[in-house]
């Protein structure tokens, strides 16, 4: 066991924190924040980016794509940025990559394993000395070996759906091992429905967490096969924000197999996506998902976002027919 976290005065709140005032649960913001959090795992430099602008964040205007890899990465796999999609598409910056890139990494290099510490509080201290025990204690580019009782200790939390599973899945992702990463895509492929909204926070996590897995460290083949059919096919996780999670992750992978069913996702409530048949949640439970799938759709197709997630239906179908046609 590694030494406690110390317990300290929350400092007072950056613009885009304080933005975060959710309708929703208390338990969802954190988590949210938490999430938030694993995106800048691997940054080396810059701020976060501004969040989808949306009636359940307070937050207006379009969606910012910094959180996702430079627009100029040509990905694995033919995912690289598509040519002839407006002026200055190709150049054009996105924001600081803070997910691993498999092109910048040696495969064959042995990785330096060490033993992970659990702090004695890492789930009774505070948000913000969770948040930096976990930055200081798992830094970008550190290798995690957890021992059993450890992931049976973190495999148990997860399961739980609150907010204790958020730390839990944050710490799985962030050690980097191979055991870390079987037991976040099992939760995930047990396709299970929180019983509650606020309790798919740890399971976005997981999804979400895949693509900032270094390739040699997570062992698993057909990764971003196997995050598709949790976002799309005849058998997706029962929960939308999940599945665009896992889409995410699949297509920053090198998968484009989940791009229909993210511009999907971005008609939900207009008019062309009610004549698709599709059930979804009502469309002002869904900002947050619309938002996600907007910022990597934008990003595959080399252009910046302005999807307006909290803008009129009509202004929405023609960003997603926008995308749609760029990415055809």
């Amino acid at each position: 066991m590694g030494a406690s976290t110390s317990s300290q005065q929350m400092p007072s709140q950056p613009p885009e924190v304080r933005a975060l005032r959710l309708s929703c649960s208390p338990s969802r913001c954190l988590s949210l924040l938490l999430l938030l959090f694993l995106s800048q795992a691997c940054r080396s430099q810059g701020t976060a980016g501004d969040r989808a602008g949306n009636s359940e964040t307070g937050l207006t205007g379009t969606v910012s794509s910094q959180a996702l890899p430079n627009a100029s990465n040509a990905k694995p796999g033919d995912s690289s940025v598509r040519q002839g999609h407006g002026d200055g598409a190709k150049s054009q910056t996105l924001g600081q990559d803070p997910v691993a890139n498999p092109e910048d990494s040696d495969d064959s290099a042995e990785l330096a394993w060490q033993p992970m510490q659990l702090a004695q509080d890492w789930q009774s201290s505070s948000p913000h000395s969770f948040a930096e025990w976990l930055e200081a204690t798992f830094p970008p580019g550190s290798f995690h070996e957890p021992d059993r009782d450890q992931l049976e200790r973190l495999a148990t939390h997860l399961e739980q759906a609150d907010f204790n599973a958020v730390r839990a899945a944050l710490i799985l992702a962030r050690s980097q091992s191979p055991q870390a990463a079987e037991i976040l895509l099992a939760r995930l492929e047990a396709r299970i429905s929180a019983p509650e909204r606020a309790g798919d926070a740890a399971d976005c996590v997981a999804a979400a967490s895949f693509s900032s897995w270094h390739p040699a460290a997570h062992g698993i083949d057909r990764l971003e096969e196997r995050l598709a059919n949790l976002a799309r096919g005849a058998r997706p996780h029962p929960d939308l924000e999940v599945r665009v999670e896992c889409a995410r992750s699949a297509i920053l992978l090198g998968s484009d197999s989940p791009i229909p069913f993210l511009i999907a996702v971005l008609r939900i409530g207009t008019p062309a996506g009610k004549r698709a048949g599709t059930f979804w949640p009502a469309p002002e439970t869904t900002a947050w998902a619309r938002g996600r799938a907007a910022e990597v759709l934008s990003w595959r197709a080399g252009t910046a976002c302005e999807y307006p997630v909290d803008g009129s239906l009509a202004a929405r179908e023609i960003e997603a027919e926008k995308l749609e046609k760029l990415l055809h």
